[in-house]
């Protein structure tokens, strides 16, 4: 992608001509995943990486359409794909929702893309198979990294709590309010 605009002025209009990356002079076009092609498809594909055709703009396609239907998680493959709804999205952290991931039977897949089934995915590795895990959360700066690890923290200290939230010490209770200091 080429942009010219003369120096000094503001033009009405940006004219932004495609180059070939081949040299033939014929600007190359990427090919549509048919999954996508629909608004039903993208809410419905909870995992991009079993797509067709998969690229950068079908994955920002997906997120987009996913997000305008409230959808903020999308697996890729083994990875999670978050975008902050900037918005309060109610039942999608609640307690119920957590119970959803807990009380899940051992090896049984999480029911969809969300933080709490990666949690309970590594949980899961560190008590039945005995492997040391890692969740990387990463991000942009305000793009919500420091609650999702909350979520995460959150996920794990009932995980391994016997019973229910009430059950939990004050000390337990705190852990997830913490991260800012670990």
């Amino acid at each position: 992608v080429e942009y010219k605009a003369e120096r000094g002025c503001i033009p009405e209009r940006e004219v932004v001509p495609l180059r070939s990356r081949f040299g033939n002079g014929v600007p190359s076009y990427l090919r549509r995943s048919l999954e996508l092609l629909d608004e039903r498809g993208a809410v419905s594909a909870q995992d991009l990486g079993t797509l067709t055709e998969l690229h950068e703009p079908e994955v920002l396609h997906a997120l987009q359409v996913r997000m305008r239907h409230g959808v903020v998680y999308t697996f890729t493959g083994p990875m999670l794909l978050a975008v902050n709804p900037f918005r309060n999205l109610p039942d999608l952290y609640s307690y119920s929702q957590l119970r959803r991931f807990l009380d899940l039977p051992a090896g049984d897949p999480v029911p969809e893309p969300h933080v709490y089934g990666t949690a309970r995915d590594a949980y899961q590795g560190v008590w039945h198979d005995g492997r040391s895990q890692t969740v990387l959360v990463s991000g942009e700066s305000g793009a919500g990294k420091t609650e999702t690890t909350k979520f995460v923290m959150r996920f794990l200290a009932l995980a391994g709590a016997p019973g229910a939230e009430d059950s939990m010490s004050p000390c337990e209770r705190r852990g997830p309010c913490s991260i800012p200091f670990l």
